[in-house]
């Protein structure tokens, strides 16, 4: 904290911004051009680069197919093809299946383009993620309700629930199973502290109520868990792995 102090009395404002200016943005000059990595994220929180060609009088703004790349890597080009062109439509900035790009941009202009596109890049890669967990989820609760209905019969499933607990508050579940003893409510749950935080709080809210379904906690990629996120979830609720064979299944109403 002492070193701190000192090189902030040492450094005037105009220099710490400056030097955090350079730690934002970085410049890479080649022959016929320029590449700039700009402050923008992208989900994986790698910055955008935008490569920048003279085209006189104009310039050519592009983001060299980076968000394409990100895409790629989620095996997602086909979804991020569809929401780049929404986010084309919508920002004026061109899409031509690859990259981003201005063709016709001027001097006075050009800091607010190269923002607008790596912009709009990101964008784009966002709304693909975003489509990409929001699918996984979906196949992730589907093979639940198959597991379900194929250990207790497809009459006694159902899907997409809300449960009163005892707070008085109403949760979601994937599912809610009519056993003979007792119901069965589950929940998915993700090896990440949101997800387990949030899937602790409705498990023991609804474990409370005075004739409480059996409350199951689905773990999606249960080797990703900590022991602590299963010590956790154990104390409001039965562990069982997504991929649990059927019999492990039916014994919770037994």
């Amino acid at each position: 904290m002492v070193a701190d102090s000192s090189l902030k009395k040492e450094l005037s404002i105009s220099e710490i911004a400056t030097k955090v200016a350079k730690e934002l943005s970085h410049v890479e000059i080649f022959d016929d051009g320029a590449r700039i990595r700009t402050p923008v994220l992208m989900p994986s929180g790698r910055q955008i680069s935008i490569r920048i060609n003279a085209m006189e009088p104009k310039f050519l703004v592009s983001d060299d197919g980076v968000g394409y790349r990100e895409a790629e890597l989620m095996g997602a080009e086909s979804n991020f093809r569809r929401y780049a062109s929404i986010v084309s439509q919508q920002t004026g900035v061109q899409f031509n299946s690859f990259e981003f790009f201005e063709l016709e941009a001027e001097l006075d202009n050009l800091p607010g383009i190269v923002a607008i596109v790596a912009d709009a890049s990101r964008m784009a890669v966002q709304l693909t993620a975003e489509k990409l967990i929001e699918n996984l989820g979906f196949e992730e609760t589907a093979q639940i309700i198959e597991v379900l209905r194929h250990a207790f019969g497809t009459n006694r499933v159902n899907s997409d629930v809300e449960i009163r607990g005892a707070s008085n508050e109403t949760w979601h579940f994937d599912a809610l199973v009519k056993a003979d003893r007792k119901d069965i409510a589950v929940l998915r749950v993700k090896p990440s502290r949101n997800s387990v935080s949030s899937a602790y709080v409705k498990l023991d809210d609804v474990r409370r109520l005075d004739d409480a379904p059996v409350g199951v906690a689905a773990l999606v990629r249960r080797p990703e868990f900590s022991p602590e996120q299963i010590i956790l979830l154990n104390r409001a609720s039965v562990i069982m792995d997504l991929n649990s064979p059927l019999r492990d299944w039916q014994r919770l109403a037994a």
